[in-house]
């Protein structure tokens, strides 16, 4: 029996692209990221709410900082597709996660993740961090200002990287995510830039991060 009725939700309360669909590589990324977008939009998290998606983490969990694409593949390290909003979730609930992440450990070596996970790590010896935050800030612009990008010969819209943007800057970093939505506004000809993102990305047009982007700024 599903946990929830949400018609994209699996049989683990975990939200898919498609109706019906189970255990997709970057569920706990969609679920997560529904779940932030509930907090923009009513202020809270249910402690109910938050109890599931801890749960739905350690489902996910290797050993203590180190993930997994899916629960039933845990010889595949997660992407930062995945760890960044579990710690971004860890950091702003409470939870322990993103103190324990083992960045060289997992998929990371772009400069933009090992300066974010570093810095919310915040161990002593992550200070440096302080230091290069504008380098992260400007990245992340830069991926708001990107448009295509190729992969194995194939020309495809840049989203993953805007979608990050969003999970990183829209609390911790808001005069980046200013400057980035103002950058995507002009870029997308509308004021909800984020919306016609995830209708890239989603193509579905009744999907939840569709549907609850409508009024995004």
């Amino acid at each position: 029996m599903k946990k929830h009725v949400d018609f994209y939700d699996d049989e683990f309360g975990m939200l898919q692209l498609y109706p019906e669909a189970q255990m997709e590589d970057n569920a706990i990324e969609f679920t997560l990221l529904e779940a932030k977008l509930d907090v923009i939009r009513h202020g809270y998290m249910p402690l109910t709410k938050v109890w599931h998606l801890n749960e739905q983490i350690k489902a996910h969990q290797i050993e203590p900082g180190l993930w997994c694409q899916r629960p039933d593949r845990k010889d595949d390290p997660a992407s930062h597709d995945n760890v960044t909003p579990i710690v971004e979730f860890s950091e702003a609930y409470g939870a322990e996660y993103h103190e324990e992440i083992k960045i060289f450990k997992g998929k990371f070596f772009h400069p933009r993740d090992i300066i974010y996970y570093s810095h919310l790590r915040g161990k002593w010896y992550d200070q440096w961090t302080w230091l290069f935050l504008w380098v992260f800030s400007l990245i992340c612009i830069e991926s708001c200002m990107s448009t295509w990008k190729t992969r194995n010969g194939i020309k495809m819209p840049v989203t993953d990287g805007k979608i990050l943007t969003f999970a990183r800057c829209y609390f911790k970093m808001p005069i980046t995510w200013w400057i980035c939505n103002k950058i995507m506004q002009r870029k997308y000809k509308t004021k909800y830039p984020m919306h016609e993102i995830f209708k890239i990305y989603c193509r579905h047009p009744l999907h939840p991060l569709i549907i609850k982007t409508m009024d995004l700024v």
